[in-house]
Order: C-alpha cells, then sequence, then structure tokens
C-alpha cells in the first residue's frame, strides 16, 4: 500500500486556514508569540493614520500578508520572486498586492512606513547589503524576526548547493553592522524567536 502523501507547510496554508486559524494563539502559540507583536504594533501605528507594510520575502503562504491586511487603515504589500508568488496568489484573498522581485538583487524605490521581514535572514547569503536596501526604502521601522536566538559567531550553511541557505548569526556583529548604520532598534528574546524591532 502506498503512503500518503504529506502535504508540505505551504499547501497546509489554505483560504481557511488564512481566514479563520492563522492568528489563533491556541494553534501554534509560539509561532503566534512573535505574530502579534507585529499585528499589535501595526494596529497601534493605523491608529493614528494610514499605514503602508511591505511583508519581505513574504513566502508562498504569504501569512502576513494577509493577516496585516485585516487591520482597517493598513495596506500590506507582499514581495517574493515570481515563483513563489505563483502558489501565494492561488491561497490569499483576491486583490491582495503583490510585487514580483529578486530581493538579492536590490529593491524597487517605493518606499513603505514598515518592513517585515521574518524569517528571511536565515536565508540569504549575508543580511548587509540587503538590510542596506531596506532602511533605504523603510520610512519608520523595519521588524526582523529571526527564528533562532543570534549567538557568538557568524555560521553559513548552504543547503544542497543552491541559494538556500540556513545561517545562524552573531549577535555582537549583527548589532554593530545596525550601530553603523545608525538606526535605533530594541531586541525582543520570546519563546523560539528573536524580534528586532528598528527606527529608521
Amino acid at each position: 500500500m502506498n503512503a500518503m502523501k504529506q502535504p508540505t507547510m505551504w499547501e497546509t496554508y489554505t483560504k481557511k486556514y488564512l481566514e479563520s486559524d492563522y492568528m489563533r494563539k491556541d494553534k501554534s502559540p509560539q509561532q503566534e508569540e512573535s505574530r502579534y507583536y507585529v499585528y499589535d504594533m501595526m494596529q497601534r501605528m493605523a491608529a493614528d493614520g494610514d499605514v503602508s507594510m511591505l511583508d519581505l520575502g513574504c513566502g508562498p503562504g504569504a501569512v502576513d500578508t494577509v493577516a496585516m491586511n485585516r487591520i482597517d487603515g493598513v495596506t500590506c504589500t507582499g514581495m517574493d520572486t515570481e515563483n513563489i508568488l505563483g502558489h501565494a496568489k492561488k491561497n490569499v484573498p483576491k486583490g491582495t498586492p503583490f510585487v514580483e522581485c529578486d530581493i538579492l538583487r536590490g529593491l524597487p524605490s517605493e518606499e513603505y512606513d514598515v518592513v517585515n521581514i521574518r524569517h528571511v535572514l536565515e536565508h540569504v547569503p549575508g543580511y548587509e547589503v540587503l538590510l542596506s536596501e531596506v532602511f533605504r526604502i523603510a520610512r519608520k521601522r523595519v521588524i526582523i524576526t529571526f527564528f533562532m536566538p543570534l549567538g557568538e559567531d557568524d555560521h553559513y550553511h548552504v543547503l544542497y548547493g543552491s541559494r538556500s541557505f540556513r545561517n545562524k548569526y552573531s549577535k555582537e556583529r549583527f548589532e554593530e553592522f545596525l550601530r553603523v548604520c545608525g538606526v535605533w532598534w530594541d531586541r525582543r528574546c520570546l519563546t523560539t524567536n528573536v524580534i528586532y524591532d528598528i527606527r529608521v
């Protein structure tokens, strides 16, 4: 008997899941802790007027893009490669704004009040060039969520000889980079994630 094929993580992000379960704290409390940090922050910002957000590297589920667009006064645009967004567009509500872009080749010139970078920097070949671009287009804040704490040293790990990485960065070197860029930040250590809330 053939074993049933298990759905990939992205295939579980169905329209039903996005509409009802994604922000439920009982479904994945450790993940929701970091999601709600961003969600609550955007609600507070939107109370003072319209806010634009870029969900950079939104992924084929584009789950944060959808969640943020539920907040009155927030317009969130998902950004990823054409291949990734092809999957995302099957799941998200019609009309969700997207921008096709290879983020490793530079970012478009349009500016956003907030740039959300969730579980992305670990999977690119270093963060310096990308974050320099992000700080150029962010008007107010940049929210970076790492899926694991930063350590003492940089560890670069290439998966399967492709452009896919699973890196862990030095906390000291990362924060020195932020200082050189002239930004202010607040670091939040959550249960399984680390958030850098950066003012630009």
